[in-house]
């Protein structure tokens, strides 16, 4: 892509336009084809999976990258594309931590919160999150 483009993936249209997310634009749902409008980006972050994830492979330049969050992708799609298949993770750091919390703390940086359950209800929030019906993080209240 000759342009700098920030775009969200999935049902939230106006959750990933107006909710500081920086999206652009958004790409219909998880059942588009994505590849009959987006063709050799450099880049794709994966965190939905699945064939979400599969698909991902078809947009992405030969030689590019797919970072993934949720499942490892086929081997052989990455081959294909002679592409570069990423693991998204993170590593527990104190100082990040504390500089992420003078960001959050004045209000800089805003995290939507779906929805709250207590204890009691982690069953109910696991399901919610497996379904995928969350527009926003999910919290559980320790109390």
């Amino acid at each position: 892509m000759s342009q700098r483009d920030h775009s969200g993936f999935g049902r939230g249209r106006q959750f990933c336009r107006g909710v500081g997310l920086g999206a652009d634009h958004v790409i219909g749902d998880i059942k588009e084809n994505v590849a009959e409008r987006i063709q050799s980006v450099d880049l794709v972050f994966d965190l939905v999976g699945g064939n979400v994830l599969s698909r991902s492979f078809a947009i992405v330049r030969r030689g590019g990258i797919v970072v993934f969050a949720v499942v490892e992708p086929n081997p052989a799609l990455a081959e294909e594309r002679e592409a570069q298949a990423r693991r998204l993770s993170s590593k527990p750091d104190g100082r990040l931590l504390a500089r992420i919390a003078d960001l959050i703390d004045p209000g800089n940086i805003q995290v939507t919160i779906s929805k709250v359950y207590a204890m009691d209800d982690v069953a109910a929030a696991d399901q919610r999150l497996e379904a995928g019906h969350s527009r926003g993080k999910l919290a559980l209240r320790l109390d």
